[in-house]
């Protein structure tokens, strides 16, 4: 939520911390229980995205009577355009807030007990490191050796100009436009994206907010 409120996409935020958000799940690419996202999941990105730009909602941190943190987000009525009160209804509407509240109270958990709660399933460090492992290119040598599974990555989605995949392929050329290029038992792993760059980037933040 720090991260959100310091101005960092929404979105790509929502893509590699939320593992559910009001019971709408992520994709997870973790071997046994991989699964793909819910899609409106997407469309919540999307229209968090969009809240977010036109300023339409804001966390703060609040301390309660048991000196306890606890985290407010709430929506803005006032001075809304057309278009930002839409989305910010749509995105009640998906989330099955209560439309009149203005302040709801976030909460651990993959469900909220009523409409006045938004409950996060958020992923720890492990389970990013994970997320992201997954959409890597494995050679299928590797995989025939049992020394990893095969990826099983979902086709690219695009969210608001957000690229929700990152990539990470490997060969045996050496490649002459990658970002990044590490050699791994005779393989070259190599990513192109610079947003994948700024994925993992944002992933080093992650760890260090609350």
């Amino acid at each position: 939520m720090s991260l959100i409120q310091a101005g960092w996409r929404a979105d790509a935020v929502s893509w590699l911390c939320i593992q559910a958000i009001n019971g709408i799940y992520n994709r997870s690419g973790a071997g046994g229980r991989a699964s793909p996202a819910d899609p409106d999941f997407y469309l919540f990105m999307e229209l968090f995205r969009k809240v977010q730009t036109s300023r339409s909602v804001g966390i703060r941190m609040e301390e309660t009577q048991e000196k306890k943190k606890s985290i407010v987000f709430f929506f803005r009525k006032k001075d809304l355009s057309p278009e930002a009160a839409a989305d910010s209804n749509r995105l009640r509407e998906l989330l099955g807030i209560d439309p009149g509240a203005q302040e709801l109270s976030v909460v651990y958990g993959a469900l909220p007990q009523n409409n006045r709660e938004i409950a996060i399933l958020t992923r720890s460090m492990l389970e990013i490191l994970v997320e992201l492992a997954s959409y890597i290119d494995v050679p299928q040598v590797h995989v025939a050796e049992q020394r990893t599974l095969a990826s099983d990555v979902d086709g690219v989605k695009k969210v608001g100009g957000l690229v929700t995949e990152v990539r990470i392929h490997s060969g045996l050329e050496r490649p002459t436009d990658a970002f990044v290029m590490v050699p791994y038992r005779g393989k070259l792993l190599r990513q192109e994206e610079l947003q994948t760059v700024m994925i993992i980037s944002l992933e080093a933040l992650s760890q260090e907010q609350p």
